[in-house]
C-alpha cells in the first residue's frame, strides 16, 4: 500500500509543480503585457470585421482541422464593443485569450504567415504555426487573428519581428565550412599523434594490460582515443562536405 502510495504521489506531485509554474508564468506574461512591457503591437478589431474574421476561420479550419484549426478562444456571439488584440515580444492577448509565443516554447512557435484580404469577403490575418509535442512527433495547430485595415502597419511590425527569429539557421557545423575542415584537420593530427605516441609506447615496452595499473593501459587507451577522435574527424568533414550550401551538384 505504501509503495502504491509513492508511486502515484510522486507523478502526481511532479505534474503539479509544472502546472503551478506554468500557470504563474501564464499570468505574469499576461500582466506584462497588459502592463504594456514589451509590447509590438496592439490594435481594435470592430463587430462587423469580427463577424467576418469568425466566419472566414470558421471555414479555413474545417478544410484542414489538423492543420488549420484555431488555438484562439473565440466567443460563439461577437461582442458589442469588439475585441482588442495586445501582440507582445513573446505572446499575445485576443479579447482576454493569452497565448505564448515562443519559438522553442509549450506550445513551440515554427511560423508566421500573413494572410492577404481578398474579394471574396475573407479578412486580412496574421497566422502564427503552433506545435505540440506528442508521443508520435508533433501536432500542428494555428492561432489566427484578424487585422483591420487601419492596423496594416502594425501587424507588419509584428511580422517583422518574429519572422527573422523563426528562420532555421543551418547546422553548427554548416555556418562556417572552412573553419570546420579547419578543426577537423586539427582534431585529426591531434588525435592521430596520440594514436602513434600509443602505438610507439607499445611497441617499445612491450605493454600488456594489468588490473589497476594506469601504466600499462595508458598507451592503449591513447590509441583508442586516437582512433576514434581520427574517425570523427573524418566524418565530420565529409558530412559538412556533401551538406554544405551552395555544394555543386546539390
Amino acid at each position: 500500500m505504501a509503495i502504491t502510495s509513492i508511486a502515484l504521489g510522486i507523478p502526481a506531485t511532479v505534474f503539479g509543480i509544472f502546472f503551478l509554474i506554468r500557470a504563474l508564468l501564464f499570468v505574469w506574461g499576461r500582466s506584462k503585457l497588459l502592463a504594456g512591457k514589451d509590447v509590438l503591437a496592439r490594435w481594435h478589431v470592430a463587430p462587423a470585421d469580427w463577424d467576418r474574421f469568425r466566419a472566414f476561420d470558421s471555414a479555413r479550419a474545417a478544410s484542414e482541422p489538423f492543420q488549420l484549426a484555431n488555438d484562439l478562444w473565440i466567443r460563439k456571439t461577437t461582442p458589442p464593443q469588439g475585441v482588442d488584440v495586445i501582440i507582445g515580444k513573446n505572446s499575445l492577448i485576443v479579447d482576454d485569450s493569452y497565448h505564448v509565443l515562443r519559438p522553442y516554447g509549450l506550445p513551440e512557435l515554427r511560423a508566421i504567415n500573413r494572410l492577404v484580404a481578398t474579394t471574396g469577403g475573407a479578412p486580412e490575418c496574421l497566422e502564427f504555426r503552433l506545435a505540440y509535442p506528442t508521443r508520435g512527433g508533433s501536432r500542428y495547430t494555428t492561432l489566427r487573428i484578424p487585422v483591420p485595415s487601419q492596423a496594416r502597419g502594425e501587424s507588419l511590425r509584428v511580422y517583422d519581428w518574429f519572422e527573422p527569429r523563426l528562420r532555421r539557421k543551418p547546422a553548427l557545423a554548416l555556418r562556417n565550412t572552412g573553419r570546420t575542415y579547419r578543426i577537423c584537420l586539427v582534431l585529426g593530427i591531434g588525435c592521430l599523434a596520440a594514436f602513434a605516441i600509443g602505438w610507439m609506447l607499445v611497441a617499445a615496452g612491450g605493454y600488456r594490460i594489468q588490473e589497476e595499473d594506469f601504466e600499462s593501459v595508458a598507451p592503449f587507451v591513447l590509441m583508442l582515443v586516437g582512433s576514434i577522435g581520427v574517425v570523427f574527424a573524418l566524418l565530420l568533414a565529409l558530412a559538412t562536405y556533401a551538406l554544405a550550401p551552395g555544394k555543386k551538384g546539390a
